[in-house]
């Protein structure tokens, strides 16, 4: 029973950090995507323009 609770921790905790490293990507992204979505939006909307 012991071994099957340790094993049990280990996996909760190897389960742990890979959501914090998730977390870390995933926020390094969503920074990335709002830096740069309203320059894009800004250049479709030009193109837009120009093609009507």
């Amino acid at each position: 029973m012991e071994a099957k609770i340790s094993f049990l921790h280990d996996g909760v905790k190897g389960l742990s950090e890979a959501f914090n490293d998730f977390q870390h990507e995933i926020t390094d992204f969503m920074s990335f995507t709002a830096e740069h979505y309203s320059d894009h939006e800004q250049r479709i909307t030009a193109i837009e323009k120009r093609l009507k």
